[in-house]
């Protein structure tokens, strides 16, 4: 075998060998692997969805990654935390479930609406924007360009983005306390300071 045979060969192997441990991981192992996600990860474990990623169904992820976090205001960030099942319902507007095979960046049409799978009902949508070879999803006044597309794991795709896709209003779970109860009642007043807040932040 030539020296040049035996290169294609190896480079063929190791992207073999790359594409299948990638595929054997979870979409939370590949969150939780990914230093530039981080943030991510710490709040999927805070908003109790560790579980749901890394189980069978498959699921598309829209991945903020650690820079995207910081763009939020302190304040939107703060209120997040402090309730558990609004997180829950941002995090979950990040996420698609394929129904099948997840798409990858490639097979997105310009303009295609894509339903999340939030909460309380709720299915707030994301439009995907793919133009020049870029790829973009908007969601409400927030739009975010994939950074890295195509994570492949054995339960779905993860596409980082670099911003956070803030939806026209954080659903969250019904039945959950008089505390949450109170959020959905008046969610679009109280999310429109923080949108106001996201607007002049440049977001």
């Amino acid at each position: 075998m030539s020296p040049f045979a035996r290169t294609l060969l190896l480079a063929a192997v190791a992207t073999f060998a790359t594409g299948a441990m990638s595929q054997s991981r979870t979409i939370l192992e590949a969150v939780a692997g990914d230093p530039t996600l981080s943030t991510l990860a710490t709040l999927v474990g805070k908003a109790g969805l560790a579980d749901a990623l890394k189980g069978t169904a498959p699921l598309l992820v829209l991945a903020p990654n650690n820079d995207a976090f910081k763009k939020l205001p302190q304040e939107m960030l703060d209120s997040l935390i402090a309730y558990p099942d609004r997180l829950k319902g941002l995090i979950l507007s990040h996420v698609v479930s394929c129904g099948g095979t997840c798409p990858r960046a490639a097979a997105l049409i310009n303009g295609q609406p894509i339903k999340t799978l939030g909460l309380s009902g709720s299915t707030p949508e994301v439009v995907s924007n793919v133009a020049g070879g870029s790829v973009s999803f908007v969601s409400g006044p927030s739009t975010a360009g994939v950074l890295k597309a195509d994570v492949l794991a054995r339960n779905g795709v993860v596409h980082v983005i670099d911003t956070v896709l803030i939806p026209d209003c954080i659903p969250t779970t019904p039945g959950s306390g008089n505390v949450v109860q109170a959020l959905q009642s008046d969610c679009d007043a109280r999310f429109t300071t923080l949108l106001t807040a996201v607007g002049k932040a440049g977001l």
